[in-house]
C-alpha cells in the first residue's frame, strides 16, 4: 500500500485538441476549436472560435493562430516548443484582457493585474512592435545567448538616432523593451523559459540590456508657471474654475485629471481619490 501511495504520477498526455470547418448562416465559415477539459466535475469539449476563412485561409494557418488555445488548456503540461505567437496570444488573453475589461467611466475590478493604461500599452507594443519581429521565434530560443545579442541589436534598431531620423524616441524603445520583459516573466512562471533574460540589473543575472540612453527624453515636459495658470483659470465660471484649480494644484497625470470626479473629492478630509 505505501508503494502504491508513493508511485509518482503519470504525466498527462499533451491534449492538441481538434479544429473543424463549421457553415454559419450569414458570414464566412469559422475555424472552431476543441479540446476535452474537466469543468464542474464532468468532461467537457467546449468550443472557441478561433477565425474566419477570410482570416486563415488553410487549416494550417488557423493551427497557428489557435496556438494560445492549446497552451491554455495545456498550463500543467507546457511544450518547450511553442513559438512567440502562442505566447503573446495566452498573455494577451489570460493578463492583459481582463485589465482592459472597464466599462467606460466605470471601475477597474481592485484584483486586475495593472492598471488600464498599462495593459493598453503592452497591447499595443506587442501588436505593432514584438509579434511583427518575433512571433515565429520558438520560446525557447531566448535561451540562447546568440539570440540575446540579436535582441539587443534589435533594441538599438529601433531607437532614434543620426543614422536612423525616423526611429522611435528613446522612451518607447524602453516601454517595448519592459514589454518583453514582463511577458518574459510570465513565460517563466507557465514553464517555457528557465529564466528571463530581461530581469536583473546590467552585469547580474540580466542577459539582455536597453539600448544607451533609453531613459533620456527628447523634449522637456511642459509645465505651467503659476502666473499662466491663474491666467487660464480666471476667465472660467466657478465650477470649472473649482475643478481647473484642483488639477493646478495637485499636479496629477493628464488623465488621472481627467478621470477625476466630483465623488472623488473629500473636502472634509483633505484627501483626493484618483480610481480611473
Amino acid at each position: 500500500e505505501t508503494a502504491a501511495t508513493n508511485k509518482p504520477r503519470r504525466r498527462a498526455a499533451y491534449r492538441f485538441g481538434s479544429l473543424v470547418r463549421e457553415k454559419r448562416k450569414r458570414g464566412p465559415d469559422v475555424w472552431v476549436y476543441r479540446s476535452s477539459q474537466q469543468i464542474d466535475g464532468k468532461k467537457r469539449r467546449p468550443k472557441e472560435q478561433v477565425g474566419t476563412i477570410e482570416q486563415y485561409p488553410t487549416k494550417n494557418d488557423a493551427w497557428r493562430a489557435c496556438e494560445c488555445l492549446r497552451m491554455k488548456v495545456n498550463a500543467e503540461n507546457p511544450r518547450p516548443t511553442v513559438t512567440m505567437q502562442g505566447l503573446i496570444g495566452l498573455y494577451t488573453e489570460k493578463v492583459l484582457r481582463p485589465c482592459l475589461n472597464v466599462p467606460i467611466g466605470g471601475v477597474q475590478d481592485p484584483s486586475a493585474r495593472m492598471g488600464y493604461s498599462g495593459a493598453s500599452n503592452y497591447k499595443g507594443q506587442l501588436r505593432n512592435w514584438i509579434s511583427p519581429r518575433w512571433k515565429d521565434y520558438p520560446v525557447s530560443d531566448f535561451e540562447r545567448p546568440e539570440i540575446w545579442s540579436v535582441a539587443e541589436e534589435w533594441f538599438q534598431s529601433l531607437r532614434r538616432s543620426a543614422n536612423n531620423p525616423g526611429g522611435l524616441a528613446p522612451k518607447t524603445v524602453r516601454i517595448i523593451f519592459a514589454t518583453m520583459g514582463q511577458l518574459m516573466k510570465y513565460a517563466v512562471k507557465w514553464g517555457y523559459l528557465s529564466q528571463n533574460p530581461f530581469a536583473g540589473k546590467a552585469g547580474q543575472g540580466r542577459r539582455i540590456d536597453p539600448p544607451r540612453g533609453s531613459t533620456l527624453r527628447l523634449h522637456k515636459a511642459a509645465q505651467l508657471t503659476p502666473g499662466q495658470s491663474f491666467q487660464l483659470i480666471s476667465p472660467l465660471s466657478l465650477r470649472e474654475k473649482t475643478a481647473v484649480t484642483f488639477a493646478a494644484w495637485l499636479e496629477p497625470r493628464g488623465s488621472e485629471t481627467f478621470g477625476l470626479k466630483w465623488m472623488d473629492l473629500d473636502l472634509t478630509a483633505g484627501v483626493v481619490s484618483f480610481r480611473r
